[in-house]
Formats: C-alpha cells, sequence, structure tokens
C-alpha cells in the first residue's frame, strides 16, 4: 500500500478517481429526481438515458483520440463541471438533458482512463492498483448520495445537485496539480543542466 499511495501520480489519481465517484454516483441517484421534482418535467428517465448513453459513447470516442491520460482527466472533467453547471443554471429540463448527456459525452471515460493509467503506473501489481481504485471510487460513491440529500434538505435540490459539479472539478484539480508539479520538476531539470 505504501508503495502505492508513495506514488504522486497514483495518489492524485486515486483522489481524483474518488471525487469522480461522488460525481458520477450523484448523478446516476439524483438527475431523474432533480429533472422530474426540481424541474417540474417528465424528461428525468430522459436525462438518466442521455446520462448512460454518453457514458457508452465516451468509452468508445476517447480510446481514438491521441490525449496524454491525465490531459483528458483534468481537461474533461473541468470541461464537464462547466456544462453540468449551465445545465444546472438553465432552469430549463431540456437544457439540462443535453447538458447532461455533453457532460457524461465528455467525462464518460474517466473510469478506464484512470484505471489504465493506476495500472500502467503500478505494473508490479495491476491488481493491488485496480482494486485500490476501484475502492477510492466506492467511497465517493459512498459520499455522494448522503451529501447531496443533506444540502438538498437545507438549501435545495439545485445546490444538492452542484454537488456534482464540485465533485467533478476536484476531479480536475487533484491531477492537474500532479501535472504542474511533473512539469516544474522537469522544468527544473532542464535548467540544471
Amino acid at each position: 500500500l505504501s508503495a502505492f499511495f508513495g506514488n504522486p501520480t497514483l495518489r492524485a489519481l486515486s483522489i481524483g478517481i474518488l471525487f469522480y465517484g461522488v460525481h458520477l454516483s450523484g448523478m446516476i441517484v439524483w438527475v431523474n429526481r432533480y429533472v422530474e421534482v426540481g424541474l417540474q418535467s417528465t424528461l428525468g428517465a430522459l436525462a438518466l438515458a442521455f446520462l448512460y448513453a454518453g457514458l457508452t459513447g465516451s468509452r468508445l470516442i476517447v480510446p481514438l483520440l491521441r490525449v496524454r491520460p491525465m490531459v483528458y482527466i483534468c481537461g474533461s472533467c473541468a470541461l464537464a463541471a462547466a456544462i453540468l453547471a449551465v445545465g444546472l443554471c438553465s432552469g430549463n429540463a431540456a437544457v439540462m438533458c443535453g447538458c447532461v448527456l455533453a457532460c457524461s459525452l465528455v467525462s464518460g471515460a474517466f473510469i478506464p482512463v484512470a484505471l489504465g493509467t493506476a495500472c500502467a503506473g503500478f505494473s508490479s501489481n495491476t491488481l493491488l492498483a485496480s482494486t485500490l481504485m476501484n475502492l477510492c471510487m466506492l467511497a465517493g460513491n459512498c459520499i455522494s448520495s448522503p451529501l447531496i440529500g443533506a444540502i438538498e434538505a437545507r438549501a435545495g435540490m439545485r445546490w444538492g445537485m452542484a454537488v456534482c459539479v464540485v465533485a467533478l472539478l476536484g476531479a480536475a484539480t487533484v491531477p492537474a496539480l500532479r501535472l504542474l508539479a511533473e512539469r516544474k520538476q522537469v522544468c527544473g531539470a532542464a535548467g540544471l543542466q
């Protein structure tokens, strides 16, 4: 365990997938209710269907792109957070459904990309790497619904759903900080030569 979590990139991926677990579980459990109750629309099931369609589409499209995994993770989660925020701020069920589809198309490949990157970074024991990553995501899943429910009860459904936006920002920020640290190391090493 210390070898896995001692690696700064793997540690960043673990924290990132925890945040992504909060986002994904929150969307799966709450988006239908948000659209139907919060936005008073019959499009709740469509929003959930769009979520799954986007996840599937993303997992088919992203492997064809030539982008570094950590760059994909950071960029896709930041963009998905912005898209989801637009949907939440719109107050319109149709716009929210479109934003759910776009959000999941952009960031839907996070899990396989993060798992693949962790296993490549800890190739001596891919079983341990994938298990720890999935446990981190599960921890995020467990936190998500009670957190969203508690915020919804106190501040309203839109603020509860905003947890999903904040979680995406967390999933983008932690790996981005690691990329910045790597870039500083490379620049520092290049300056010494």
